[in-house]
C-alpha cells in the first residue's frame, strides 16, 4: 500500500503474505550510496546480511547495532558475518531490549516496523514495516539523535 504524507511517499508492507517485501528491502539496501544505519532486535536473514555486506564492499558507510542477547544468540551468525567483512557492529548494553527494527539509508529513507530481519518474519509472522522517503529535516535530526543514543548505549563487537 502506497500513501502520501505531504511531500513524502510512504509504503506499508504487510507480512508474511507479500513475497515482494524481502526483495523491496534488499533493493533499498542495494541502492544505498552513502550510509546505512541499522538498529535491529533479531537479525538472522542471510539475504539481508548479504545485501548489507555488498553495500559495504561498494564503499557505503554501514553501522549496525543489535540487541546483546540476540546478537550473542540467534543473531550471532549474522554478527560474525558482518564483522568478518569489516562492518562495525555494536551490541546493546542496557538492561532493556534494543527492540528497534529499523534501517536508515542515505539519511533519506527510513524502514521501520514490527518485523525483525528473520526468515520467520517474512515467511510466517504477522508483521509489517513502513518505508518513508524522503525524510524531512526534523525527521533526519530526530533519527541522528536517536542513532547517537543507540551508539552510546552499545559496545562494539571486537
Amino acid at each position: 500500500t502506497t500513501f502520501q504524507l505531504a511531500q513524502q511517499k510512504g509504503e506499508l508492507w504487510f507480512l508474511p503474505n507479500n513475497p515482494r517485501a524481502l526483495e523491496k528491502i534488499v533493493g533499498l539496501l542495494r541502492g544505498a550510496k552513502k550510509t546505512i544505519r541499522i538498529a535491529m532486535f533479531t537479525w538472522t536473514h542471510p539475504h539481508l546480511a548479504q545485501a548489507v555486506i555488498d553495500a559495504h564492499k561498494r564503499g557505503v558507510d554501514v553501522r549496525v547495532a543489535i540487541d546483546r542477547r540476540q546478537g550473542q544468540g540467534a543473531g550471532a551468525e549474522v554478527v560474525r558475518l558482518l564483522k568478518q567483512e569489516g562492518i562495525p557492529v555494536s551490541l546493546s548494553n542496557g538492561d532493556g531490549l534494543l527492540h528497534y527494527k529499523m534501517a536508515i539509508i542515505d539519511e533519506e529513507t527510513l524502514i521501520n516496523g514490527s518485523a525483525n530481519w528473520t526468515r520467520a518474519a517474512f515467511k510466517n509472522n504477522d508483521d509489517c514495516f513502513v518505508i518513508l522517503n524522503p525524510l524531512t529535516g526534523a525527521q533526519k535530526t530526530f533519527l541522528e539523535k536517536l542513532w547517537s543514543v543507540i551508539a552510546l548505549e552499545s559496545s562494539p563487537v571486537p
